[in-house]
């Protein structure tokens, strides 16, 4: 627990949820939140690629975040890169493969869902997959030794 103050009051909160990161706010691209955290942590980075065929063109953006924290890269990449809300963070225990899909999805989307990837009841791989006519994206969660690297690839179909 960690003592906070908020509005002038004092209070606790449980500090399992609580992330050093700000934030992204609503609308804001993972570059420009990127280059805000780095004022505080030099050590994040992003880079953009692009791919794929002619017909299939991808564009990859990859922001690598200095925590080894799932939660702070679960909900900062479920804000920056459209993992919809109804998509709660996964318990690390579990099977070792386990795939939600959205319950309700968006009018014209094949495929919403969640995929956890475990071992030994610890996070391996969070997988959110979007497709619709002509264009879908993923999003992978992944620790790399201390770090956390969020990674969003765009199709075009």
């Amino acid at each position: 627990m960690h003592q906070i103050e908020y509005n002038q009051k004092t209070g606790y909160a449980f500090n399992g949820y609580l992330s050093k990161f700000f934030p992204p706010e609503e609308d804001i691209n993972a570059k420009i939140y990127a280059d805000d955290l780095k004022g505080q942590f030099p050590e994040v980075s992003f880079t953009e690629t692009s791919g794929g065929t002619a017909s299939k063109p991808t564009n990859t953006e990859t922001l690598v975040l200095p925590t080894d924290k799932w939660h702070e890269a679960f909900y900062i990449a479920a804000e920056l890169f459209d993992i919809p809300k109804s998509f709660a963070f996964p318990n690390p225990k579990g099977s070792n493969e386990e795939t939600v899909k959205e319950k309700d999805p968006k009018s014209g989307t094949w495929t919403s869902q969640l995929t956890v990837n475990r071992k030994n009841n610890n996070l391996e791989k969070i997988n959110y997959d979007y497709r619709t006519e002509g264009y879908g994206y993923s999003v992978d969660i992944i620790q790399e030794g201390n770090k956390m690297k969020l990674e969003r690839t765009e199709i075009a179909d």
